[in-house]
């Protein structure tokens, strides 16, 4: 049952509900069905230097952000705040190419 669960949502999907799932001691059916209600998304092209230059939460990021659900995302993007802000910038401007 369990691995009829997991197959049924797409590998990289389960893979992460089930890693959250151990974590947090929920279900990875919650896990997902928590993921699928809050899954947001930035399109690169709304997002500006300035965004990125702050280490703090920004309520006007979450604005710019949309809801969406999985597989309209073509990437995710994680970065250290602690790295330069302009190389990092220009990595990002490059890969987006």
């Amino acid at each position: 049952r369990a691995q009829a669960l997991l197959s049924s949502h797409g590998e990289a999907v389960t893979t992460a509900a089930g890693v959250a799932s151990l974590l947090g001691q929920q279900s990875v059916e919650s896990v997902i069905q928590l993921a699928k209600r809050t899954l947001r998304y930035i399109h690169i092209s709304d997002i500006d230097l300035a965004d990125v230059q702050d280490a703090r939460p920004s309520m006007a990021l979450y604005y710019k952000s949309k809801p969406a659900s999985f597989g309209e995302i073509d990437a995710f993007i994680s970065h250290s705040w602690h790295d330069p802000t302009k190389p990092k910038w220009q990595g990002l401007q490059q890969w987006c190419a």
